[in-house]
């Protein structure tokens, strides 16, 4: 037997279609009353409403649907409805604020410093005089082969000036 909210419902689907046409309109019915007693109550107006709408895939909308298709249109709504408080049960609350205390900032800066030294211990050479001799020679060595970026420079290497070499910025 049929609540009378899934009467309505069961009143509000079938009218919403042109034609009802079935051989055995009482058997159509008893298959939507199986179907709506073993659906949840929530999911039952959402499930039409995919129906009524025309969001279920490949039904046409001329006849009304058939037990099978209500059933699958009342299974999309649940699961939309399940998926959605799955959603809200994993969304996490905020982390919490955390005071740092002023010494505990010190002692962690400390901390840093005394890693940098450490590192800057380690990873310096044996001989960094010679180091240094190599850095200013690969520099003296480079700096010959760097183009002169003046622009007599440029203008005598391209054969035409570059910039603004008379000032006027609106010409360009």
């Amino acid at each position: 037997m049929m609540t009378p909210h899934q009467t309505a419902l069961t009143s509000l689907l079938l009218g919403s279609f042109p034609t009802f046409q079935s051989g055995d309109g009482a058997a159509a019915l008893g298959a939507y009353e199986w179907v709506f007693s073993q659906a949840d109550e929530r999911d039952l107006q959402p499930g039409i409403a995919i129906l009524v709408n025309g969001q279920y895939p490949g039904h046409d909308g001329r006849f009304a649907p058939t037990a099978p298709q209500l059933a699958t249109a009342i299974r999309m709504a649940r699961d939309k409805r399940l998926n959605g408080e799955r959603l809200n049960q994993l969304r996490l609350a905020p982390p919490p604020v955390e005071e740092i205390s002023e010494e505990e900032q010190a002692r962690v800066k400390a901390g840093f410093d005394q890693l940098v030294k450490d590192l800057s211990a380690k990873l310096q050479t044996d001989d960094a005089a010679a180091d240094v001799r190599r850095k200013a020679l690969f520099d003296r060595t480079n700096a010959r082969f760097a183009p002169d970026m003046s622009p007599e420079a440029q203008r005598k290497r391209l054969g035409f000036d570059v910039g603004d070499p008379e000032g006027q910025e609106d010409a360009a």
